[in-house]
């Protein structure tokens, strides 16, 4: 009776040892899974990324450094691994340093790049006349809420340039509709057809004054036809 319990126990001792074998040697393989995991995830989040701002026909000049090295580098690992699962212990080169964090280097790289592509996209769309102009014209309260709505729809327009969205091409049709709206409010501006002459003697009126000998008689016109005249007061010093 003893002895078959000794046995017994022996028995169990050894499947306890198998298993606990089996556990340390899983452990490097489970670290790779959640290692491989993280970096497959960024970078479809980064293919993701690209592949919707073309979509949205906005070009991302982006090479991945090293990129043919690396590739080649994964396809060897993989062959490896088919033959002898083993190998993950003892890899043809640095998993971490020389792989790994490679990739999560050119996930976040390509991030940055697409996120600068996209800020300069929309600033340039965003950049809607002269803001020394806007200065100037927002002196006269006739053309004040022109200026103030051309100024709402810029501040947005930057706004939506500070975060790379997940649907640019969505994105893009509110960008559209704001570039669209301060264009329209330029055209009336615009349609004032406003003379430099005007701009600077304005400008001086609202910062320290301008000289009477400036208010030429075409300026005086040009007040007088769009009834602006009154938006000016003249003062001794």
């Amino acid at each position: 009776m003893l002895l078959d319990r000794a046995k017994e126990l022996r028995s169990k001792i050894e499947k306890f040892q198998k298993v606990k074998t089996a556990a340390r040697n899983a452990q490097p393989f489970d670290t790779r899974a959640r290692q491989f995991s993280d970096v497959g995830k960024r970078i479809h989040e980064l293919r993701s990324v690209i592949a919707s701002m073309y979509d949205a026909d906005i070009a991302v000049n982006f090479q991945a450094a090293n990129g043919t090295a690396l590739a080649e580098k994964a396809s060897q690992l993989r062959a490896q691994l088919a033959e002898d699962p083993t190998v993950i212990h003892d890899p043809p080169f640095d998993l971490k340093h020389e792989f790994v964090d490679r990739l999560l280097a050119i996930a976040e790289a390509g991030r940055v790049t697409a996120a600068e592509r996209w800020s300069s996209y929309i600033r340039e769309r965003a950049n809607l006349g002269s803001e020394e102009t806007l200065k100037v014209l927002a002196a006269l309260p006739q053309l004040k809420e022109c200026v103030v709505r051309i100024r709402k729809n810029r501040s947005e327009l930057i706004l939506l340039s500070e975060t790379l969205p997940n649907d640019p091409k969505a994105v893009l049709a509110q960008v559209k509709g704001l570039v669209d709206e301060a264009q329209a409010e330029w055209s009336k501006l615009q349609a004032n057809d406003i003379p430099q002459e005007v701009i600077a003697f304005i400008r001086q009126s609202a910062s320290e004054g301008a000289p009477l000998a400036t208010l030429k008689p075409s300026i005086v016109s040009w007040l007088n036809e769009r009834g602006l005249t009154d938006s000016f007061r003249v003062r001794l010093r």
